[in-house]
């Protein structure tokens, strides 16, 4: 097992094309007709890719002096990685066996939304109130900057020396350091803040499985899970906006990303049929006569016609 991590951080840049190259392929090829097939082969080659980048990176374990510790990585974000890779196949599978409107496939869906979002709440139970899911708790919030540093030549082992005092005069409740210690620490938020984040990150993580009761109980063609999802989402970004905290770079970015997430609406039933699609139907039948430009818009607008009825490539879950 160590002689394959060690192969694939000397050739990740390789393996990344590849699989790359591998996955597009599974997309371009003229003819479809088995989908359960295709879709097996991009799953098995999205899991390589998913289990690889992992591997790159995870740091190697080292012992740091002056008794630091290296916080263990989480599986968690692995797991939901892993998971969100399988996903379309199973739904495909449940509707190779059981049709398109059957309980059986959406009860399939609604598991794996289940899983996800305990995973998700687990994370959140465990960083506390104020925290923030990057991509869906697939990916890990930088560490400190300090610590970041102490990997890093020379200012590292400096660092390295300034930590361990640090983490010293702390745990001996020397005054004078115990006093800049404590005005170097970012002023203690509001609970308040805390809790409107909370929510509004409960809001996100349960939104899916809502969802998809709601397509269980209405079905797809109707408006009435469209509009729930819809509201959830936005009453969610609305507890984001009020909470009053000052977030993050990276926290900042996370909001961003879901609020783009927003267009997936868009390509979701029956907003999709009635809004959507007419366009881009009009638009292919003036770039039809085109030379090339017509045959891959053509292309292009058969395979999102075809993954728009998929549940999980449109979910944004």
């Amino acid at each position: 097992m160590e002689s394959y991590k060690s192969f694939v951080r000397k050739n990740a840049t390789l393996l990344s094309a590849a699989e790359a190259v591998g996955q597009g392929l599974t997309w371009l090829l003229p003819n479809r007709s088995d989908e359960l097939a295709l879709e097996a082969v991009s799953t098995t080659l999205g899991l390589f890719s998913v289990l690889n980048e992992s591997i790159v990176n995870t740091p190697e374990p080292e012992v740091l002096p002056c008794g630091l510790e290296q916080p263990p990585a989480e599986p968690w974000p692995l797991f939901l990685a892993l998971l969100q890779q399988v996903e379309v196949f199973s739904e495909l599978a449940a509707l190779r066996l059981h049709g398109e409107n059957s309980y059986a496939k959406y009860n399939l869906v609604a598991s794996v939304e289940a899983v996800k979002a305990a995973i998700r709440i687990l994370i959140l139970s465990k960083k506390g109130r104020g925290h923030v899911l990057l991509d869906g708790g697939m990916r890990r919030p930088r560490q400190n900057a300090d610590l970041d540093r102490v990997y890093s030549g020379r200012e590292g082992r400096v660092t390295l020396v300034h930590l361990a005092l640090a983490k010293f005069r702390e745990e001996h409740k020397l005054p004078t350091e115990a006093l800049a210690l404590a005005a170097l620490r970012p002023a203690p938020v509001k609970p308040e803040s805390d809790r409107c984040l909370a929510l509004g990150e409960l809001l996100h993580v349960v939104r899916p499985v809502v969802y998809v009761l709601a397509l269980r109980r209405w079905g797809r063609t109707a408006w009435t899970p469209w509009i729930i999802s819809l509201a959830i989402d936005s009453a969610s970004i609305s507890l984001y906006r009020r909470c009053g905290k000052e977030l993050t770079k990276e926290q900042k970015e996370e909001m961003w990303r879901r609020q783009v997430l927003m267009a997936y609406y868009s390509l979701r039933s029956p907003c999709f049929e009635l809004c959507t699609r007419p366009p881009l139907a009009a638009v292919g039948r003036v770039l039809q006569p085109v030379p090339l430009v017509g045959t891959v818009y053509h292309h292009l607008q058969e395979i999102l016609f075809g993954i728009q009825a998929f549940y999980f490539y449109t979910s944004a879950s």
